[in-house]
């Protein structure tokens, strides 16, 4: 499929940026790596008279343990060295990202903007048309949960839940100035209007505090291929324990099940201060697909993506209580 013509846009400054899409307003998309959007330019699904690269904007792909440029791609955080060391976790989250060739054009910024999946829409526009448009294409009514005011895509990114669990922050530039949002505050219920960005600003790097460093963290996938499919499930989870064992900190946050990426604080809060044995986990993630509620609009039922938080939840926690006790131990032992 072709794309739509469009004028192409190469900024040398974010405040160029932010000016140009001030100036085209709705008749204008960012554009950085590309993977996500120019599925969408193809199938029509947006159709921007103006596209306006941020590829030539300046300092947006440096990469510390602290801070990492919206413009650095997948592939060289997870080959940066001081990302293996010391965020791990965020090295397995990005190689069960798509594929590796589509990983060294891809953004963390843009990850985190991935549009919303739903396969009423996600096709091409000869499809739609003779399906019947829904509420985010051409439609008056989303054809998931039938309604004229709210669209259900599925949430399809994996890094938000990741850095939701570190606490991380992502940094815009705008037409009213810059602003700081944390990431667990930065998504929206509705699969149009996804997260609180305004359209002319710019996601410029995101920031990941200190005390990440400290926890672990780790990220689990379930999707059809193990390979370049969109999550049909993600969990990433955050622990450290106290010298006795029992939980001192635990973080936990799904992607993939519902519009927005979601973290179940008050959910985990009765675990803090208890020793995470098998038969509390158990317990625990026994009742987690009640908190969540899929739809159907990807390629596996509903039903089974929902029973599964329960048995990747459970994977992950065992995992990440046995690296915490371990490391506890060494600490004793030392």
């Amino acid at each position: 499929m072709r794309l739509p013509p469009f004028h192409l846009h190469r900024p040398r400054s974010i405040s160029e940026a932010v000016a140009l899409a001030a100036e085209h307003g709705d008749s204008a998309q960012f554009i950085a790596g590309g993977t996500d959007l120019l599925q969408h330019l193809k199938n029509r699904i947006y159709t921007p008279d103006h596209v306006i690269s941020l590829q030539r904007l300046p300092g947006l792909r440096d990469i510390t343990p602290t801070r990492i440029g919206a413009l650095a791609t997948l592939s060289d955080i997870a080959d940066h060295a001081s990302i293996g060391a010391r965020l791990p976790a965020l090295v397995e989250c990005i190689n069960v990202i798509a594929s590796p060739i589509i990983r060294t054009t891809a953004t963390l910024g843009g990850n985190l903007l991935v549009d919303t999946r739903c396969y009423f829409v996600n096709q091409s526009f000869e499809w739609r048309l003779s399906k019947g448009a829904c509420l985010k294409s051409e439609g008056d009514d989303c054809l998931v949960v039938p309604n004229p005011d709210t669209c259900y895509a599925t949430f399809s990114a994996d890094t938000p839940a990741l850095l939701m669990c570190w606490d991380a922050s992502v940094h815009l530039a705008g037409p009213d100035g810059e602003r700081d949002v944390p990431v667990h505050e930065f998504y929206r219920p509705d699969g149009i209007v996804r997260h609180v960005k305004q359209p002319g600003e710019i996601i410029t790097w995101i920031d990941i505090p200190e005390s990440a460093q400290q926890l672990h963290s780790g990220y689990a996938k379930l999707r059809i291929r193990d390979a370049f499919d969109y999550p049909e499930l993600g969990v990433a989870a955050a622990l450290s324990l106290d010298g006795d064992g029992s939980v001192k900190t635990l973080k936990l946050a799904f992607c993939a099940v519902e519009t927005t990426p979601m973290r179940l604080d008050s959910q985990v809060a009765p675990l803090i201060g208890q020793p995470l044995t098998d038969e509390i986990i158990a317990s625990f993630c026994a009742g987690l697909p009640k908190q969540l509620q899929p739809y159907r609009n990807t390629a596996l039922p509903p039903g089974y993506r929902q029973q599964m938080t329960a048995v990747f939840a459970k994977r992950l926690l065992m995992r990440l209580r046995d690296e915490a006790t371990n490391s506890v131990h060494s600490r004793v032992t030392v």
